[in-house]
């Protein structure tokens, strides 16, 4: 589902070519978003929150209940975790009431389900199969996360088979610690640590969401001139590239790393396609190419070789070292997660 369609907080899309329709893309709003800026959004259905956008009586038989299930005629279940209304107040029941609707989380939720639609009318409709889906919602509250995915079990619940885990990384970890003794497989959305586990899989996003960002960047800069650094063997940074490309964005010096790269000519070809005015460096490359091409540039700048490089980095690096790293050499760069 999410390789053919992508959701994020404002919006969903399908970057699959072969999808171009009205419904390739749609961005959400919310009631008090400027109509005239969004004509052609679909509306946050605050529906969808069943009238919990303001603190009730927390007596048990006003409750909520624990979940918002999409129904499946073939049982055909995934879970979908969201954090869509503020923490429970002081002494709430564990699964009782909680505080706020918070609009930009609440995108995600309309997201995930425009997504859904789309999948079950694109892909499962010739096999008369229709995906549903268990809407929970951990209100921010760690313990909620962890005893909402128990609501899942007992006699008339229905199978799920596997999890989307959109929570922030301390709900998802609590979330994702239980559907693991469950055997099903959590897919997650945020930006979390790696788990090797089995049963917990990190979702890329598309590079189409990370070309549209460096696009409307670049536009805001004014740039349409610059070099481009990557990994070899690193399908999302090849297409990414492909689609700067394609989207009339100027390639001044493409550099491909390998084991067998001289970084020191590398930066020596981008300090030179920087004279020549390219304005930036795009740098979509592994955790070990980015720490090589980090030293480089420490180095030149402690011999007093200013680089004058701007760089715009693709983040796909894990390690939190590295991630320092960037921050401490490249203080300018703007970091694309």
């Amino acid at each position: 589902m999410f390789q053919l369609f992508e959701y994020q907080l404002d919006g969903a899309s399908s970057p699959d070519r072969g999808h171009r329709s009205a419904f390739n893309r749609v961005d959400f709003c919310t009631e008090g978003d400027d109509p005239t800026q969004c004509p052609r959004c679909l509306r946050l259905r605050e529906a969808r929150a069943r009238d919990r956008t303001s603190p009730r009586s927390l007596s048990p038989s006003a409750r909520p209940p624990a979940h918002h299930t999409i129904s499946s005629p073939q049982h055909v279940y995934v879970a979908a975790l969201f954090s869509v209304h503020e923490a429970p107040f002081p002494g709430a029941p564990m699964l009782g009431e909680c505080g706020a609707l918070e609009a930009a989380s609440a995108r995600q939720v309309e997201a995930f389900t425009w997504a859904l639609k789309r999948v079950n009318e694109k892909i499962l409709s010739p096999v008369n199969i229709k995906l549903g889906a268990v809407l929970l919602d951990a209100c921010h509250s760690p313990g909620r996360a962890l005893a909402l995915p128990a609501t899942l079990l007992g006699e008339g619940s229905e199978p799920i088979l596997a999890a989307v885990n959109a929570l922030p990384a301390a709900e998802a970890d609590a979330a994702t610690s239980v559907f693991k003794t469950m055997n099903i497989t959590t897919v997650m959305t945020e930006a979390v640590k790696k788990d090797e586990n089995k049963f917990s899989l990190q979702m890329k996003p598309h590079p189409s969401v990370f070309v549209s960002a460096l696009k409307e960047t670049l536009k805001t800069m004014g740039w349409d001139y610059v070099s481009v650094v990557r990994s070899q063997g690193d399908e999302s940074a090849e297409l990414g590239t492909k689609m700067l490309r394609d989207a009339a964005v100027c390639v001044a010096s493409e550099e491909i790393l390998t084991s067998e790269s001289n970084i020191i000519e590398t930066v020596a070809k981008l300090i030179a396609a920087r004279k020549n005015g390219a304005r930036g460096v795009v740098l979509w490359t592994s955790m070990d190419d980015t720490t090589k091409l980090m030293e480089e540039i420490a180095m030149n700048e402690e011999a007093g070789k200013s680089s004058d490089l701007f760089w715009l980095v693709v983040n796909q690096i894990s390690d939190d070292k590295v991630v320092t790293m960037v921050k401490e050499i490249m203080p300018t760069a703007i970091i694309f997660k």
